[in-house]
């Protein structure tokens, strides 16, 4: 497979405007007073998430379905009560399937597949904690009475399960259900474990009688990334959408993502019953397709669902989408063209263009020019320097063992493209063709570029004009053996824009839904180019304030977190420092542990069972010589190292507080100088990767409990991810040298009264190398309680939190264990 990557790199990267959408809520409107006292205390304890939709008390049908179908749209579950199924029947239920759960093992492995996957299953490596018999076909007395054939099933017991199967309607006539009958095995050592992995169910809506006294099944808010609670509440049943509803409504229902985490020590019981979908293709009825909604899956039947997710183990929505974005180029109003490369921008971060303007025989002779150039020998290769960081030949390697690539920087430079081809003994032929191409694609990626800064309204559209561009020139070595196997592996572009030429008759380039974390394939077709978009880089320098503040202000909303560059943290300091740190964390374990805490939590961690690969120094109060001083009596520093310390944490504490400064202006406070008092932290870490961790957390998800963390990353080892929050998918921060990484923490969203993210990251083994990182928390001071300004507040925000201080929070965080972001349902106001 051959692959020309064109790259136009850039000082800036703007964030997306997202608009913030508010969504309609369900809930009971008639409840008796008893039943309302308990859905109030049940909902005081969940934060009041999911809808509960009363069946019986309603105004008319009309309403009841509105209720069932906004709670489906938006949240993709939700609870029922009044459902028709009698108390007695739920507690009989249980307790049968309590008794059939003390069956030996030679009598529950009897409950075989009827189709894959239906049958018993015992605890094994993904689910450790997890028991369950299936049950297909629940709606027959045969198939039920096959089930309690094999398991020994009493009289009672077998009458008490029919009466438990789902009638057929007129709509699902047909349609199969399912019943799975579960048992957690929960003990002390699982606890803050996951009981079951986060999953989409295959069917098309589930219906759960949970455990009424333990607790543990979490969803996905789709909007948010974030996990709530489905707590028990007695006699009502949480209902669960799947996959097949979401393509049979055409996207509009929420095949919502769930888990069960262990809560406490105490054995659990649940029964779902799955009405699955048809045994033929599905495919959504004409009312849900039309210009505005066209089709987005490919008819098929539940059975192959469960193949795919089967066979690939993941959610398999992305394999049915038909295709991202098309741009026409050609013939459309500049407005319309100019929103439509907005919207796939912000959506997907990649679209293809057709009539782009570069001529089909050109794009032919450049296919043919750099097959051949991959063809000379190796020493020929080899020649092809860099002209900046990573920009030249790159031979194939452990990492990507299939990939190789040649790199030019400058494309639309007629000497720096001879430069190249005099080194890989290019002829004149080949020369002229690389000119034209180089010409072409860098006039294409600065002409997208400025169709993106109009749709923004922006007053200086030509942000690009000196922009530099760089081709990367790639050969796939696909063989037999490697089929399934990585090509490249997953990244994100460091630049501003990518646009791929890709290989017509081979593919394999993947993207992920940023929305869904699958991941879909983008089919390569002739005459067509793909376009890559990445997270913000912000310059800090030559660029109005104004400008510059509401960047930022964008970056930290969207993301909570961005990279800054020319941040005025001079490169030999940061070298200085990454070799100090690098000494300080030879000392033996015996002076290590001299870093004692000033604060709750600020000293000396060592390797732990949460994090085994994590160790790390603190250093309270960066911004005073004394503090840095008695740290550096404890741990034996030398002079020259005491003053690279005191350089930095100056350094450090001036850029964090010009940050805050900044963020404070966009919002136009009355005082913007919110942080002159507020004390700095070192965290000094060191990552201990081997080949065994490879795939493995370095560092456990969390949220910073500070205000805003300096990130020093390591510019030889990555493994620094963050979390989406509109996604809740994961996506890498890479460290380039001299850039910094910036994210809002806990105490950001607080004072904004949730307005700034405080951004969940987690740093991933990628490779056997150690990994040496120094991070710099602007907290708020330990004992003031922080509230939001009265900017933040009014009729349409009202306070979302309580008045807390760092202290207070950072004991909330480590007496709860928790970490990223659990401790809000503490200080959130109902």
């Amino acid at each position: 497979m051959i692959l020309i990557v064109t790259q136009i790199d850039v000082q800036l990267s703007e964030s997306s405007r997202f608009r913030s959408l508010t969504f309609g809520w369900c809930w009971v409107e008639k409840i008796h007073l008893f039943k309302f006292s308990i859905l109030k205390r049940m909902m005081a304890e969940t934060g009041g998430v999911i809808p509960t939709i009363d069946l019986e008390e309603v105004v008319s049908d009309k309403i009841l379905n509105q209720k069932i179908r906004e709670a489906s749209e938006r949240w993709g579950c939700f609870r029922v009560m009044n459902h028709g199924v009698s108390l007695s029947l739920m507690s009989d239920m249980k307790k049968t399937i309590m008794d059939l759960f003390e069956r030996p093992h030679e009598v529950k492995v009897r409950n075989t597949d009827v189709l894959l996957g239906i049958g018993y299953r015992a605890p094994y490596d993904i689910n450790p904690y997890y028991e369950t018999f299936g049950l297909y076909d629940m709606a027959s007395p045969q198939a039920v009475n096959t089930f309690c054939d094999q398991l020994d099933a009493s009289a009672d017991q077998r009458r008490l399960a029919e009466s438990y199967g789902l009638a057929e309607t007129d709509f699902f006539k047909g349609w199969p259900s399912q019943l799975r009958i579960n048992k957690y095995h929960f003990k002390p050592e699982a606890v803050g474990k996951l009981g079951f992995h986060l999953h989409t169910d295959s069917g098309f809506l589930t219906i759960l009688q949970a455990d009424e006294n333990v607790g543990g099944l979490e969803a996905m808010d789709n909007a948010s990334g974030k996990f709530f609670p489905i707590s028990p509440m007695p006699n009502t049943l949480a209902i669960i959408l799947g996959d097949m509803a979401t393509i049979w409504s055409n996207g509009r229902l929420c095949n919502v993502k769930h888990r069960v985490q262990c809560n406490e020590a105490t054995e659990r019981f649940s029964i779902a019953s799955f009405l699955l979908g048809p045994t033929t293709d599905l495919e959504p009825p004409s009312e849900f397709v039309d210009a505005e909604h066209p089709r987005l899956y490919k008819p098929i039947s539940h059975e192959g669902i469960r193949n795919i997710r089967t066979i690939k183990k993941e959610n398999i929505m992305a394999d049915l989408n038909e295709v991202i974005p098309t741009i026409d180029l050609k013939g459309v109003p500049d407005e319309k063209l100019n929103q439509q490369i907005r919207e796939a921008s912000e959506r997907w971060g990649c679209f293809k263009v057709i009539n782009h303007g570069v001529s089909s025989s050109l794009l032919s002779e450049m296919k043919k020019t750099v097959t051949d150039l991959h063809e000379r020998p190796h020493e020929v290769k080899i020649r092809n320097t860099d002209v900046i960081l990573a920009s030249g030949y790159k031979p194939r390697s452990e990492l990507n063992p299939l990939y190789e690539s040649f790199g030019l920087f400058d494309v639309a430079s007629p000497q720096a493209i001879n430069t190249f081809c005099d080194k890989l003994e290019a002829s004149a032929e080949q020369r002229e063709i690389m000119v034209k191409y180089g010409n072409a694609m860098d006039g294409l990626a600065k002409y997208l570029t400025r169709m993106l800064a109009k749709s923004y309204e922006l007053a200086d559209h030509d942000i690009c004009k000196e922009w530099p561009s760089q081709f990367r020139i790639s050969k796939y070595h696909f063989n037999p053996e490697t089929v399934g196997k990585n090509g490249l592996i997953t990244h994100t572009d460091p630049g501003f824009l990518t646009i791929v030429h890709g290989d017509d008759n081979v593919g394999g380039l993947e993207a992920m839904d940023h929305s869904s974390g699958t991941y879909f394939p983008i089919n390569t077709s002739p005459n067509t180019l793909t376009v890559n978009l990445v997270i913000p880089t912000i310059d800090l320098k030559g660029v109005p304030d104004e400008k510059l503040n509401q960047r930022i202000r964008e970056a930290s909303e969207r993301w909570g977190c961005f990279k800054v560059i020319n941040h005025g943290v001079s490169s030999s300091l940061l070298s200085e420092m990454k070799k100090t740190v690098t000494d300080l964390h030879e000392r033996p374990h015996e002076v290590k542990i001299r870093n004692t805490d000033v604060i709750l939590s600020s000293g000396y961690k060592p390797r732990s069972e949460l994090n085994p690969l994590y160790e790390s120094f603190g250093l309270f109060d960066v911004a005073s010589p004394q503090a840095i001083n008695t740290f550096c009596d404890k741990l034996e520093a030398s002079a020259e190292q005491r003053e690279i310390m005191v350089k930095y944490g100056k350094a450090m504490d001036g850029l964090a507080k010009d940050l805050t400064r900044m963020l404070a202006r966009s919002y136009e406070l009355a005082d913007p100088d919110i942080c002159k008092e507020w004390p700095s932290q070192f965290r000094i870490s060191k990552y201990h990767f081997n080949p065994e961790k490879v795939g493995k957390n370095g560092l456990i998800t969390h949220t910073d409990p500070g205000f805003l963390t300096i990130v020093h990353g390591d510019d030889n080892v990555g493994g620094l991810e963050a979390m989406d929050h509109s996604s809740g998918t994961y996506y890498p921060i890479n460290t380039s040298p001299n850039t910094l990484t910036v994210n809002l923490g806990d105490m950001a969203k607080i004072w904004s009264n949730g307005r700034m993210c405080n951004v969940k990251h987690r740093v991933q083994c990628k490779e056997a190398k150690m990994r040496i990182t120094t991070s710099t928390f602007l907290l708020t001071p330990m004992d003031e309680v922080v509230e939001p300004p009265s900017e933040f507040v009014d009729a349409e925000h009202p306070r979302l939190y309580k008045p807390i201080s760092d202290g207070e929070l950072r004991k909330i965080r480590l007496s709860n264990n928790m970490h990223d972001g659990e401790s809000f349902q503490f200080i959130t106001l109902k």
